[in-house]
C-alpha cells in the first residue's frame, strides 16, 4: 500500500509539472503574439485572424512576411522564389540560394532579418525556435515558373527531380493559402499557381 501511495505521489508531481510548464508555454506563446500584434489579451486582432488560415510551419514567420509587405509589388518568378522560404528544407546547408532578381534578393535578405527577430523573442521567452527559412530552392523554383524544364533543371539527376516535385506541391498550397488569405496578393498568387502548377508537379486539383 505505502508503494502504492509513493507511486500515486510521484505521478501526481509529474503530472502537476507537466500542467505548469503547459501553461507556462501558453502564456509565453500569447505574450508573443501580442507584441507582434495578433493578439490582444485573449482576442485576436485583425492580423491574428488572417494567421488562423495560415497552415504552415513557418506560419507567424510567413504571415508577417505578407502582412509587412514583403511579399508585394513582385512578378511572378519573384513571388514563387519568395515563397519558397517557407517551406523548403535542404538535405545539407542549402547556401545563400539564387535569386531570379536583385529585388526578390533584397526581399529574401528582409525576411531573413525577420526570421531573426522573431527567433530572438521566441528564445527570450523560452519557447520552440522556428526554423530558419532556407533560400536553397528559390533559383529552381522561379526557373519552373519561368519556363524551365525539369531536364533544364536537374538534366539527369532523379533524386533532385523527385525533391522538386514534393517541395513544388508544399509550394502550391502555401501559395494559395496566401492567394485566399490576403486581397493584395490575390492576383500575383493565382498568376504564380497558373504558371507551376502542371506538368510533373500538377496535383491534379483546382488552383
Amino acid at each position: 500500500a505505502r508503494k502504492a501511495e509513493r507511486q500515486l505521489r510521484r505521478r501526481r508531481r509529474r503530472l502537476d509539472r507537466v500542467e505548469s510548464d503547459l501553461v507556462r508555454e501558453l502564456e509565453a506563446t500569447l505574450a508573443l503574439l501580442e507584441s507582434w500584434g495578433y493578439t490582444d489579451g485573449w482576442a485576436l486582432t485583425d492580423r491574428g485572424r488572417r494567421l488562423r488560415t495560415i497552415y504552415s510551419e513557418l506560419d507567424l514567420l510567413l504571415a508577417e512576411s505578407a502582412e509587412t509587405g514583403l511579399l508585394d509589388g513582385l512578378e511572378v518568378p519573384e513571388f514563387v522564389a519568395l515563397a519558397t522560404l517557407f517551406v523548403y528544407e535542404p538535405r545539407r546547408d542549402s547556401g545563400v540560394g539564387e535569386w531570379p532578381t536583385s529585388l526578390a534578393g533584397e526581399r529574401g535578405a528582409a525576411i531573413q532579418a525577420l526570421w531573426a527577430g522573431l527567433a530572438a523573442d521566441e528564445q527570450a521567452a523560452r519557447l520552440s525556435e522556428t526554423r530558419p527559412p532556407e533560400p536553397g530552392f528559390a533559383g529552381i523554383a522561379a526557373g519552373w515558373a519561368s519556363g524551365a524544364t525539369l531536364e533544364d533543371l536537374f538534366e539527369d539527376d532523379q533524386m533532385a527531380a523527385g525533391d522538386f516535385v514534393r517541395t513544388m506541391r508544399q509550394l502550391l498550397d502555401v501559395i494559395r493559402q496566401l492567394r485566399d488569405t490576403y486581397p493584395d496578393l490575390s492576383t500575383v498568387a493565382s498568376d504564380a499557381l497558373g504558371l507551376i502548377d502542371h506538368g510533373v508537379v500538377s496535383a491534379g486539383g483546382v488552383a
